[in-house]
């Protein structure tokens, strides 16, 4: 995995040197700096720290599952299959998150007397739920096109 040498980088790409498991690094690494980058210094709470880091620790690991579903190391095109299938899933979901997040508000507000200023373990668990059935969705497809490949 290069950090510096771009030029490098640059003669691998273009020779067909970078291995799918090589990719993944990438992505995983792209994944956690993205994620860092996104915690906020202000106003925050533990909930959201512990949020943070759970969201990540869950993203990571939904990537090695997703990757082993693509075949591991054996596997093919994972990031064209990550991101084109993850655009697609991504769009079908908010049609169904989106309004059930709002849902989700609104009850949760009158019935646990919830606030939503600030972020809670509510608020944790249903994000967390939400992205494991991403996950588990795009691995659905992710293997679907592997198995097809094979």
């Amino acid at each position: 995995m290069y950090f510096w040498n771009i030029k490098q980088l640059k003669e691998d790409l273009t020779k067909g040197k970078l291995s799918e498991k090589e990719n993944l690094k990438y992505l995983i690494t792209y994944v956690i700096t993205t994620g860092l980058s996104t915690l906020t210094l202000g106003e925050t709470n533990q909930v959201d720290l512990i949020m943070s880091a759970l969201l990540s620790a869950l993203t990571v690991g939904g990537l090695i599952y997703l990757y082993q579903l693509n075949g591991g190391d054996n596997g093919t095109n994972f990031l064209s299959k990550y991101f084109s299938l993850g655009w697609v899933l991504i769009l079908r979901f908010a049609v169904v998150v989106l309004p059930l997040s709002f849902a989700f508000a609104f009850i949760s507000t009158i019935f646990l007397g919830r606030t939503l200023e600030e972020t809670d373990y509510w608020d944790m668990a249903f994000t967390s739920v939400l992205l494991l059935v991403y996950i588990w969705r795009l691995g659905f497809h992710i293997k679907e096109t592997s198995e097809q490949n094979a």
